[in-house]
């Protein structure tokens, strides 16, 4: 699909049959299982057929007409996806590709595809009241959902430059106070306010990190071997994607590891927990809140998991005990 770029071979390098000037598929639209994306053209071009090859070049002088939002975009898809500021500014030189089409490195900003959840705080969370013997689930009072603000960060790649990885989107997430009181929100990984540490599934309690595959298992299936991290930060490099149907599709598919996760603990020593008997309920589906793990092995005694809960382990030892009941 033109113009012959290293963005737009990312972005269709599927079957050419597929493409439509006014489509707005994706991969999962054509297939269940595909390592190249299929992106079709009317993601980020006119929905109107009338604009195809209509003569009319783009204000940076290329031949095509960029649209990034449209009201009447279908439900769910990446056009609709996109907030009405999404836009494309073209770049200062005019290009052409091999098929003779004309087309500049122009910028696109504040789109769906390169961009990752912003969690920050209202305020902070309070600590629960401990109760003898203590109550389960705990009770915060005001709840600390209440507390979780969501913002959208988008990044802005220039087109046929921008060589985006894990990082030139999203990366691996993690939240610091004061910005995020309590880890809450986001529980991949989170520093607390008292020595700077790392928390959560980047840390988990000193063993190895959880990568990636643990929950997003249709999504990647790699691992990075040589992940860096220390008492106070993690990094993880590039891995590839297993299935692009499931990636940049408008939703955070969780799909957890059939193979068990071998836990090496000081005390009992290796430990296997098995995450095929996990259930998955996003948001709004059996609990409204907030995305819930059930029946989680690696989370002991809480049979229920709320994705963000507050977790503080040098301040509030009760957080702790919601796994370990002591």
């Amino acid at each position: 699909m033109p113009p012959h770029t290293r963005s737009q071979l990312t972005q269709y390098t599927g079957n050419p049959d597929y493409a439509d000037s006014v489509n707005t598929g994706i991969t999962e639209d054509y297939t269940a299982q595909d390592t190249v994306y299929i992106m079709n053209c009317g993601n980020c071009h006119p929905m109107d057929s009338a604009e195809h090859r209509n003569g009319v070049t783009n204000a940076g002088g290329g031949d095509a007409q960029i649209e990034l939002y449209n009201v009447n975009a279908p439900a769910g898809s990446l056009k609709a996806l996109n907030p009405p500021t999404a836009t494309y500014t073209p770049g200062p030189t005019v290009f052409t590709d091999a098929n003779g089409l004309d087309y500049t490195q122009g910028t696109c900003s504040n789109v769906y595809c390169h961009s990752v959840t912003e969690f920050t705080s209202s305020g902070d969370v309070p600590i629960p009241p401990e109760t003898i013997p203590q109550t389960w689930p705990l009770t915060y009072d005001p709840p600390w959902e209440s507390f979780v603000v969501k913002n959208t960060l988008y990044q802005s790649p220039t087109w046929g430059i921008d060589s985006l990885g894990c990082d030139g989107c999203h990366g691996y997430p993690i939240t610091l106070p004061p910005t995020v009181s309590a880890g809450i929100g986001d529980s991949h990984a989170w520093i607390d306010d008292v020595y700077g540490y790392i928390n959560m599934h980047a840390w988990n309690m000193g063993y190895e990190a959880l990568q990636c595959n643990t929950c997003h298992y249709n999504t990647v299936q790699a691992e990075d071997p040589d992940y860096v991290r220390d008492d106070f930060s993690i990094y993880f490099n590039d891995v590839p994607i297993h299935n692009t149907a499931y990636h940049v599709n408008g939703t955070k598919d969780i799909a957890f590891n059939p193979v068990p996760y071998l836990y090496p603990a000081f005390l009992q020593g290796d430990v296997y927990y098995d995450l095929t008997t996990t259930t998955f309920y996003p948001a709004g589906t059996l609990y409204p809140d907030e995305a819930t793990c059930v029946n989680a092995p690696c989370h002991q005694d809480q049979v229920e998991v709320k994705w963000g809960t507050p977790y503080r382990p040098w301040l509030e030892t009760t957080e702790c005990d919601v796994c370990h009941r002591n």
